[in-house]
């Protein structure tokens, strides 16, 4: 089954909606250890993080159904209303895309690199790709590894074949499962309720401090991922670093609407959804479940992606 969607055509000076507008602080202040400082790409990483080799690892997510949106009442009218959602089992990366991976898929096919911000590459998320050039990735990633195509792409047409193994990037709620370990009622990624400077890489300063936050501080910048703990499912940065882009159009009353299996986001729209906030998100969004968006051409310092995959008959874990 093929799950087709139209782009809708762009005006050139059309403004882009995101949550918060980006700030940087004028001296960085961290926990992390020295060499998660911005780095050469031939830097070593810190002992704690991943090898480039393993943050291709995809993690096995077992189905189930969960209540999708703000369970703690303190969100965005689109984050309701609280509906059952089921999803089946699917893999998703243990990691967000790396400058590392995403580079070889540039140089491979011609591409010019995003720009790092100087803050170093190698580890790191990928910043600074669209949702086009997320799902090119994911297209390619396939044909590296002999998987069937997700996508084609034809023009302002992009098609999504369900019956396809290769990469693609995961539902919105997909997303959220994963991101709250299997369907729990947590407030953030990490599996939980308070968050911490020393757990997730958001902006915890200033006015961005909540009664579910510690006062933190301000990075300025993204860190190497796997920097903190993973989520009960062994699932790394999936609140804040940087914002993830999903499959899903955006529209602010799906949730009334939402069907109760699997659901793939709206028809059509002007916006992707982003999901997880990011290194410049203050404390309110980089909950699981805010609902980030943004038009798909769009590139920025605080957008990259997740690989996901579907399970389409009984196998082993690709780990």
């Amino acid at each position: 089954m093929k799950y087709r969607i139209f782009m809708s055509v762009m005006a050139a000076g059309l403004l882009v909606w995101f949550f918060q507008a980006p700030r940087f602080a004028g001296s960085v202040a961290g926990h992390a250890c020295s060499a998660c400082e911005p780095r050469e790409s031939s830097a070593s990483p810190c002992p704690d993080h991943p090898r480039v080799s393993e943050t291709g690892v995809m993690v096995y997510v077992e189905g189930g159904t969960f209540d999708m949106g703000d369970t703690f009442g303190e969100g965005y009218p689109d984050e309701w209303p609280v509906h059952p959602v089921t999803v089946r089992p699917f893999y998703l990366g243990r990691y967000a895309v790396t400058f590392d991976e995403y580079d070889a898929f540039c140089e491979a096919t011609g591409r010019e690199k995003p720009d790092d911000k100087g803050w170093g590459r190698g580890s790191r998320p990928v910043i600074h790709v669209n949702w086009f050039d997320a799902v090119d990735y994911c297209n390619w990633r396939s044909d590296q590894e002999e998987f069937k195509r997700c996508y084609t792409i034809e023009e302002d047409e992009v098609s999504w074949d369900m019956s396809a193994d290769g990469y693609r990037l995961p539902t919105e709620a997909e997303w959220e499962y994963a991101a709250r370990e299997g369907g729990r009622k947590v407030r953030f990624g990490n599996g939980g309720d308070i968050a911490d400077p020393d757990a997730m890489n958001y902006d915890g300063s200033g006015d961005h401090v909540q009664p579910y936050s510690v006062p933190g501080v301000f990075l300025g910048m993204t860190l190497p991922v796997g920097s903190f703990r993973p989520n009960a499912l062994g699932l790394y940065d999936m609140t804040g670093n940087v914002w993830e882009w999903c499959w899903d159009w955006y529209d602010n009353k799906y949730y009334a609407n939402s069907p109760a299996s699997d659901p793939a986001g709206a028809i059509s729209g002007q916006n992707r959804v982003l999901r997880g906030g990011s290194w410049v998100s203050g404390t309110r969004n980089s909950r699981v479940t805010i609902r980030g968006r943004s038009i798909p051409e769009y590139r920025f310092h605080s957008y990259g992606f997740r690989r996901a995959r579907s399970i389409l008959r009984s196998g082993t874990n690709p780990e």
